[in-house]
């Protein structure tokens, strides 16, 4: 989120802009040259932008009596890429019917493709939830 901030001290009595910090004590701030007053307020305006990331997901579960995992799911959408540090589009395939797992990650700025993997699903082993667990000692 980009978040930019403009401050202004004003006149408290009359609103008029002053040139003094607000930091400097009120029995040692110089009057306000419209109206005479010391006292002064802060005026903070935030300006800030925030951007909604998502993704969609697919799961398919039909003809297949007594399975518990879908024989075709996907995902597609917004990821964050450790390895760039940046947000990135991945797309999903997973198909267990066929044997078959697709993934691509391509950078959301430059275009360019940060991996590719198109192999069969029982070749897929040691990647994301299926890495090897590290025992700590």
């Amino acid at each position: 989120m980009a978040v930019a901030d403009e401050r202004t001290i004003l006149c408290v009595v009359c609103g008029a802009t002053r040139s003094e910090l607000l930091s400097v004590p009120a029995d040692r701030r110089s009057p306000c040259p419209t109206c005479g007053s010391a006292q002064a307020q802060l005026k903070l305006t935030l300006d800030a932008r925030v951007v909604a990331r998502g993704s969609l997901g697919f799961k398919v579960r039909a003809g297949r009596p007594g399975k518990v995992a879908p024989h075709v799911e996907g995902r597609t959408g917004d990821s964050f890429t450790g390895s760039t540090g940046r947000w990135s589009k991945r797309v999903t395939r997973i198909d267990r019917l066929k044997d078959w797992y697709d993934e691509i990650v391509t950078d959301e700025k430059t275009g360019e493709v940060i991996h590719e993997c198109h192999e069969p699903l029982s070749d897929h082993r040691g990647h994301g939830a299926a890495k090897r667990k590290s025992s700590s000692t």
